[in-house]
């Protein structure tokens, strides 16, 4: 790893300069500085990012009260994540009229003793352990949600892998009726939080690249092999699953409708006949009425019907 150069900290310094001259501090790095920020004796090279996220760190916790110190106080910045210490004194400086914090060196080193103040920043916490809300489902950490997602979808590729258009139909069912897109985009919403820290900015901060991101190649059996019973119970979602449920149980579980536009039943090319719920159905249909106006200029005339045990077994007829 290359060592920090004296053009690199010097722009380092000026950019610090803008964040801790909001409570009136200039930062000054001393010529030993350099010397130690290179040293051997730090056992692992200590790096521009360390020393910007630890004096960003520091100001964000600690920069009024190390501006209320004035001058002539003597303390020390201690990131507990990295064990890098930089010892500082305050001047004041009468041609400025600023706090001057002299970073007087630093240091790698675990358990670092002073007899001075100490300003020290957490380490880093395992993001995994995030707490992450998912509407209609509960509280989760987002470790065990991405372990919950990894399941459900590896059981979908067991489903798509038996070939079965049955479990095709299921696997629409359960991607397009609200709990894994809920599931998704709370994952999503925690990867948004913890890249605002920076921390963790390149670490949950990418973007898919549509262009350079291919479908995976993974193996669906080794991930079936993974596969825990929890997680095949839990994909259910509380919805059609078995082919030996009754039409009469379906009606009395799910009050599920269909639709026809001008008249004719709705039948997507992909899928087939669409059955889903009411609340479903509408989100559906507003879609549908866009596309048709868009492709013929006028309005089709909609109307949802709740499904019956004669339609359900129409639209359904695989089940008994």
């Amino acid at each position: 790893m290359s060592e920090i150069t004296q053009v690199q900290l010097n722009a380092l310094e000026k950019a610090l300069d803008k964040i801790f001259g909001k409570v009136g501090i200039d930062v000054e790095f001393t010529r030993h500085f350099i010397d130690r920020v290179n040293d051997q004796r730090n056992v692992r090279q200590i790096t521009l990012r360390e020393l910007g996220q630890l004096f960003a760190k520091t100001y964000q916790k600690y920069g009024k009260p190390i501006a209320q110190l004035g001058p002539d106080a003597e303390a020390v910045i201690k990131d507990m994540a990295s064990d890098i210490n930089v010892p500082f004194a305050l001047e004041w400086n009468s041609r400025t009229r600023m706090l001057e914090l002299i970073a007087k060196t630093v240091m790698r080193k675990k358990n670092f003793h002073t007899p001075n103040r100490e300003f020290a920043v957490e380490a880093r916490t395992d993001p995994m352990q995030k707490e992450v809300i998912v509407q209609g489902m509960g509280k989760f950490s987002l470790g065990g949600l991405q372990q919950n997602l990894a399941g459900k979808f590896a059981d979908l590729a067991k489903k798509a892998a038996s070939g079965d258009p049955y479990q095709f139909r299921q696997i629409e069912y359960h991607m397009n009726h609200g709990v894994l897109d809920a599931m998704m985009k709370a994952v999503i919403q925690a990867y948004d939080e913890l890249a605002k820290q920076t921390v963790y900015r390149r670490e949950f901060g990418e973007n898919v690249n549509s262009d350079t991101t291919p479908l995976s190649d993974y193996d669906v059996s080794k991930m079936y092999e993974k596969w825990t019973k929890q997680y095949k119970d839990s994909i259910d979602c509380n919805e059609v699953r078995k082919k030996e449920m009754k039409i009469s149980d379906l009606t009395e579980t799910h009050d599920l409708w269909y639709m026809t536009v001008n008249g004719n039943e709705y039948n997507d090319w992909g899928t087939g006949s669409i059955i889903m719920s009411k609340n479903d159905l509408g989100k559906f249909a507003k879609k549908v009425k866009a596309e048709y106006k868009q492709k013929h200029g006028r309005e089709p005339q909609l109307r949802m019907y709740r499904a019956e045990p004669k339609r359900i077994k129409k639209l359904r007829p695989h089940l008994k």
